[in-house]
């Protein structure tokens, strides 16, 4: 599970809800690039799981404020 929190940013959980304390390895493809920042083109995934619509637009808004 995935969470966001103002502080702390995106926060991982496991199936029973216990953080994730260890590194998530992320593997990116130069296609899924676009000036050393990922594309934001509905194909993201997360732990097999795509970003919902929410995720995609909290992105967009954190791009566009150069974060």
């Amino acid at each position: 599970m995935l969470t966001h929190d103002e502080k702390e940013g995106y926060l991982f959980f496991d199936h029973e809800g216990n953080p994730v304390n260890y590194e998530i390895p992320c593997v990116l493809s130069q296609m899924e690039l676009a000036d050393g920042q990922i594309k934001l083109n509905g194909n993201l995934q997360i732990n097999g799981d795509p970003l919902t619509e929410a995720d995609m637009e909290f992105l967009k808004k954190e791009m566009a404020n150069g974060n």
